[in-house]
């Protein structure tokens, strides 16, 4: 068993009082180290260890006591432990600041996101407007059988205007 001076815990940074800490139960860590399964040895360590409540944070009241205890006039100790209060709200309230940026960052990027998605769908649509590969071959086919039809007419058409022409020429000449 450990002694009253071996159970109580060191002062942190925040110069907490002393609290002795809770006796620890006798039991078993793990089940079976012999299994080679280390994710299961790692579930039976986790479900064995105790669950310790968190340690209490103390009152004001305590707080004056321990700055008066150190050699403080009551005046100073109670101002310290405004002090004190008041940082440990800040600290708490940062998270929330932090948040709030980080949330104005996500709005942002979200509106940035829907501008991209809108021009991105008038794209899409520009693109479906567009005929697909059958329209396009089918109109190729109509645009080569009309110039292969120009092309057959092409000789008689030309002979007929140059016949027409050579009779205009001969009735000046005459």
């Amino acid at each position: 068993m450990l002694s009253d001076t071996q159970r109580t815990r060191a002062p942190s940074t925040m110069k907490q009082p002393m609290v002795p800490m809770p006796e620890r139960p006798a039991q078993a860590r793990f089940k079976s180290t012999n299994s080679g399964n280390s994710t299961r040895s790692n579930r039976d360590y986790e479900a064995q260890s105790p669950k310790w409540p968190p340690p209490a944070s103390p009152k004001p009241a305590e707080l004056i006591e321990r700055y008066v205890a150190l050699g403080m006039a009551r005046d100073a100790a109670s101002e310290k432990v405004i002090e004190d209060l008041q940082a440990a709200l800040q600290r708490s309230l940062y998270p929330m600041q932090r948040m709030v940026s980080l949330e104005k960052t996500f709005r942002s990027s979200v509106t940035h996101i829907e501008d991209a998605s809108q021009r991105l769908s008038v794209i899409e649509a520009k693109l479906n407007s567009k005929p697909n590969f059958a329209g396009v071959f089918a109109a190729g086919v109509a645009a080569g059988a009309f110039l292969q039809a120009a092309v057959k007419a092409t000789p008689p058409v030309v002979a007929a205007l140059n016949d027409l022409l050579g009779n205009i020429r001969k009735a000046f000449q005459r």
